[in-house]
């Protein structure tokens, strides 16, 4: 188990120390107190992949005539691109 002080943790998430503390705060990720101020926390390596692996997301914004802007997580944008086309169609009426 590998324990980093809070700029360390700060720095492995690529974020400031002031952020960072705002979601310990929030509770998004735990701590092992050290003390009474924030530089006695100690956090687990294993913790922060967690909160980072909550966070990731894969996003794309697609252009549309008709939508100005759709944003779609979780979907590659290839496919979301072509679905978006598909309802956006006008409906083809079958000729009787």
């Amino acid at each position: 188990m590998e324990l980093l002080r809070t700029k360390e943790a700060a720095e492995y998430l690529s974020i400031s120390s002031r952020q960072f503390m705002r979601i310990v705060e929030s509770g998004d990720i735990a701590f092992i107190p050290f003390g009474k101020s924030a530089k006695g926390y100690r956090f687990e390596k294993q913790d922060l992949d967690n909160y980072a692996k909550r966070k990731k997301r894969t996003s794309c914004q697609l252009q549309s005539k008709k939508a100005n802007v759709v944003s779609l997580s979780r979907l590659t944008c290839k496919s979301a691109q072509s679905e978006l086309d598909e309802l956006l169609q006008p409906s083809k009426k079958p000729k009787s």
